[in-house]
This record gives structure tokens, sequence and C-alpha cells, in this order.
């Protein structure tokens, strides 16, 4: 080597000094290329910038103060439940006493605040799948009839989940509606281009969302496309199964309903509404919106977002409920359910028991927390309440034997045979004795 020409040692020199900067500039770039991965991951999580990737929500995003959410017995609400994805979904909730509440639970469809809901219109119930219970009720009774009216007042009703979900459909509604062959739809479900029955902002907002939906398993329960009902509009679909639709119910006036004898009100198909309404019995005109995932996922998912659209979509009030005077039943509540619904009211927004207890005495009624917590409290307060009537009751009382006394022993002087008998021992039990009652049952229910 030492007799090598000195031109091809410097060549060699320069030669491993390009080899040396091109390994620093391949080693820059990589380093760039890192970085901006790192960039479009942390993008991913929340930024301000231009949306990529699927299903990943980075609108700041409140939920509609008309919306309801229910929060009942049929809700899975632990971390992981379809309840609490959906919950989350919605941004609704605050977390009080290690559980979520907030003013627009909903927690039972037999109370006084629902029936006030499907008095009035322009309000939408979310339904999250029924995975703890299912709501059994007389159809054709108060709370079946609530529902049915709730519907048709121009409110909307969005139904999650699977089986148990068309089951409460076709029992309250009287629907026929059928999962598909072997309750399994492989998908996936394309957004249909022919949405008959919408206008055309429904229109827009569902042709803003995506255009399939994927079947994740076996999460998605989807509905024969025959046993929809006249009025139904498809949504996302197979060629025979659907995947998400909405129902137009409507309901008018009974034609056989009289003042003297009055009939519940009963479902018009939308194509006779015209027909109706020419006879002096005019609809009135509801959503419900049905998708069949049962949202046990947390993973930001297209049902997510599909979820959001539908909920407005059938918030969209028909046509036929813009005339209040339609809507079923008329006419306003009473002063009491007033009273009782403000305590629900009170409950979805997680009063304490004290607050419960104070507002007690003006409905004569004592409600139950859904959210938990000691009755203790509650029960000493009220008992309280009930003692100082009790007194009021017993000075009462004393008077009014007085009276009963002299009375019977006018009619023993007057060689009557009929024998005094005091107010209590006439009626069988009164005031005081009622007192007593009801403090030893609840004593007995502790």
């Amino acid at each position: 080597r030492g007799t090598e020409p000195k031109a091809t040692m410097l060549e060699k020199a320069s030669m491993g000094r390009r080899l040396g900067a091109a390994l620093v500039v391949a080693i820059a770039l990589c380093g760039l290329a890192a970085m901006r991965g790192d960039a479009r991951g942390t993008e991913l999580l929340g930024t301000w910038e231009v949306p990529t990737g699927i299903g990943i929500d980075r609108e700041p995003y409140s939920a509609p103060p008309t919306l309801w959410l229910y929060w009942g017995s049929t809700t899975n609400r632990r971390m992981e439940g379809s309840g609490e994805n959906i919950r989350h979904l919605f941004k609704l909730g605050r977390i009080e006493g290690g559980e979520y509440r907030d003013p627009q639970f909903l927690h039972k469809i037999d109370g006084v605040l629902f029936k006030q809901l499907s008095t009035a219109c322009c309000t939408s119930l979310v339904m999250p799948p029924f995975e703890w219970d299912f709501p059994v009720h007389n159809a054709n009774k108060a709370v079946g009839q609530a529902l049915r009216s709730y519907v048709a007042n121009g409110n909307a009703l969005i139904m999650t989940g699977g089986l148990i979900d068309i089951e409460f459909l076709n029992r309250y509604f009287s629907l026929n509606l059928e999962p598909a062959d072997g309750n399994y739809a492989p998908g996936p479900f394309p957004l249909l281009p022919n949405l008959h029955g919408y206008s055309d902002k429904m229109k827009a907002l569902v042709m803003a969302g995506p255009s399939v939906l994927p079947q994740k398993g076996i999460a998605v329960t989807a509905v024969k496309r025959d046993s929809l009902p006249d009025g139904s509009t498809i949504i996302y679909a197979s060629p025979k199964n659907v995947a998400v639709f909405t129902i137009k119910f409507c309901m008018a006036e009974n034609p056989k309903s009289e003042s003297t004898a009055p009939l519940p009100p009963i479902r018009v198909y939308p194509k006779y509404c015209p027909a109706s309404a020419r006879a002096g019995r005019p609809c009135s005109c509801g959503n419900i919106a049905f998708l069949g995932y049962n949202y046990r996922d947390r993973y930001p998912s297209r049902w997510d977002l599909t979820l959001k659209i539908m909920e407005r979509v059938a918030s969209i009030t028909p046509e036929e409920s813009k005339d209040p005077a339609n809507y079923h039943p008329k006419g306003t509540m009473s002063e009491g359910d007033e009273e009782n619904a403000k305590l629900d009211s009170a409950q979805a927004r997680g009063d304490s028991q004290e607050k419960l207890v104070e507002k007690w005495p003006e409905s004569g009624k004592l409600v139950d927390n859904p959210n938990g917590g000691s009755f203790k409290a509650a029960q000493q307060a009220m008992l309280r309440h009930l003692g100082k009537m009790r007194q009021q009751s017993l000075a009462q009382g004393t008077a009014g034997h007085r009276i009963s006394g002299a009375r019977g022993r006018a009619s023993k002087r007057a060689g009557g045979e009929t024998q005094h008998t005091d107010a209590a021992k006439a009626t069988g039990c009164g005031p005081i004795c009622q007192l007593r009652n009801l403090v030893t049952n609840m004593k007995a229910g502790q």
C-alpha cells in the first residue's frame, strides 16, 4: 500500500467523505419522517387540523338541549357497557357520587316526567341497547299509549341494539319487524341513494355520513327489508336486510270516539293522513329511528357518527305535527302531575335526598332516588314531617271527639238505640291510624 499513487489515496478519501455526508443526510431524513409520523399520531388524538382517518371525531360537540338519554334499569351503565359508550358519545353526564348524573337522563318510562314529555313536541329520546332488563307493561294501557303518543306528537325515538330492542318496537308500536335469517347479516351495508319521504334537509344530513357501514363480528343486527311497515325509509342496507332505517309513525283521533265515551287515538299510515285530515281527523306524526349496532366497542367507529346523524335526522318534526291541536292526548297535566315531574327532573339532576324530601310535602309522594345512596336521611326527615302532621291531627281530633261525645250523650238522653262510634271506627281507619300504618310500613321496608 505504501507504493499506491498519491492521487488514488486522495480519491478514496474523497469518496469516504461523500459516503459519510450521504449517511448523515439519510439519518436526518429519517428523523424528519419520524417527527412527521409523531405529529400525525398526535393529530389523530385531537387537534384543530383537517380531520383524517375513519371515525375520529375531533370537532367540538355538545348534545342538543332537546335530547334525552334513557338511563333506566335496562341500560348497561358500566365503564365498558353500551349505555356508557353512548353517554360518552353524546357527552352527557357529570361524575358525582361515583356515577354519572345529568338533567337530561330519563330514568323510567312509566314516570310522570315521561308522561309530561309525551304530551309535548320536539324532543328526542335515545334508547341504548337493552341489556339488563326489558320494560314489561301492558301495551294497551297508560305506558304503551304514552310511548306511542310521545312519537306521534312530533318527537323522535332512536333505538339501538338487537333482538330485544326489535321486540320492544313490535310490542309497543304494533310492528312486525323480523330479524335477518339466522339473526346474522354479513354486510357490509352501503348508504342507499334514494331516501324516499325525506326532505332536502334530511337528505343533506344523511349524505354527510359514512358511505358504508361494516358488520363487526356479530355486533350488528339487521331487519328483513320485507318486514318494514309503510312509511319506512331505508338508510343503510344490503340487498335483503336493513341495518339502519326510520319509520314515520302517525296517529289520529279514533272515528268511533265520542265526547261522552272517548277512545284512544289510532295509528294511521302516512299515506292515509291526507284522507284522515279531510275527514276532520288530522294526523300527528313523529319518527322512529333504528340502528342495529350494539355499541359495545369503545373505539370510535363509523357507527358513532351515524348515531349522531340519525338523531338529528329523526328530530326534524314532520309537517303533520306543526299544529299542537293535533297532539294526543289533548289538554294539560294536572297540578299534582307537574309537581311529580319536577321531582323526577330533580332526581335526574342528582339532587340530594334532603332536597327531595323538602319537596315531598308539596307533592304528597315520596320518590325513591334512582341515583342510589342511603335512604335513611330522607326517611327520617319524612318521619319528622309526619310527626308534625300527627300532632296537628291530634289537636283537631281532640276537639272532634268532644263534639262526638256530646252528640252521643245527647243521643242517649233522647233514648235512642244508636250506639256512638267515633270517626275512626266508622271509616275503619282514621287519619291518625293511617299515619301510624304508613310509618310502620316504612320501618318494615328498611
